[in-house]
């Protein structure tokens, strides 16, 4: 039987990120790419690495994810009256 290939995910050029064919893959990049964020001292809390399914070419890529706590409201200061 014959196997469509027009469905299997491709590299795009103007998608400009890095290809990854199968999730496997892109999560063993970003695993890498973590320990090396890491050892670099490029890591930060408030940013994590995430692995995504690109709509335009059908394969995987690794991101940047910002995740920005929500601001805290300090209570107002007590003031005790005497």
């Amino acid at each position: 039987m014959a196997r469509s290939d027009w469905i299997l995910p491709r590299a795009d050029v103007t998608c400009g990120k890095v290809f990854h064919p199968d999730r496997q893959s892109a999560e063993g990049y970003r695993i890498g790419l973590q320990f090396w964020n890491q050892a670099t001292g490029r890591n930060r809390a408030s940013n994590q690495l995430v692995t995504f399914r690109c709509r335009r070419c059908g394969g995987f890529h690794v991101a940047k994810k910002s995740s920005k706590a929500s601001a805290v409201e300090k209570p107002p200061a007590f003031a005790a009256t005497v």
